[in-house]
């Protein structure tokens, strides 16, 4: 089912008063990089993050943004990919400050977004720790245990596991709909 709502991935309300657009790139200034995609998370976070207080880069933020708006209907959100050369032309566009606007485009835009991070959002060393904690111990052992664990994650890829959590399990929510649930959509990431 889809819906005729029009939602925009970048929005005017990001700019400020003199005109300059908070926490996006400014690609008349000699210098910054021409991409977010592949770039460091830190970096990305830094060069085009929506406002002080979003700590997830601006593709992160409008993609989820969108489709927690334009995609809770979408039957196989995540499992049916977009168009390759939609979302190639959309990573091209996010790239440069522009939005796409399909759903399928969109979670397959987010999904590229992640396998072009050069690191992995929980680091291998990390990973091992996650991996090693015993789901069948008593709860309170194993939620200190995972707490211990995601705060050995540097802050960028703490708030960014933390954002990309929150959205899949606001999708799971609309499991009727969409045909996936919270197991379908932790597999696909």
């Amino acid at each position: 089912m889809s819906t005729t709502t029009h939602v925009t991935l970048l929005s005017s309300d990001n700019y400020l008063a003199d005109g300059t657009n908070e926490g996006q790139q400014d690609y008349s200034r000699p210098g910054i990089a021409d991409h977010i995609f592949g770039l460091p998370l830190e970096d990305a976070v830094r060069l085009s993050k929506i406002s002080a207080t979003t700590g997830v880069p601006a593709v992160i933020s409008r993609c989820i943004e969108y489709l927690d708006i334009m995609g809770v209907e979408e039957v196989g959100l995540y499992r049916v990919p977009g168009s390759t050369s939609n979302v190639a032309r959309l990573k091209a566009m996010f790239d440069h400050g522009n939005a796409p606007q399909n759903p399928h485009d969109v979670a397959t835009l987010l999904k590229l977004y992640f396998r072009e991070l050069p690191s992995p959002v929980i680091p291998s060393d990390t990973m091992l720790i996650f991996n090693n904690i015993d789901f069948s111990d008593a709860k309170p052992q194993y939620h200190q245990k995972l707490k211990d664990a995601l705060g050995l994650l540097p802050l960028e890829n703490y708030i960014l596991l933390g954002t990309l959590c929150h959205h899949l399990s606001n999708l799971a929510d609309y499991e009727n709909c969409t045909k996936m649930n919270i197991s379908n959509l932790g597999l696909i990431f």
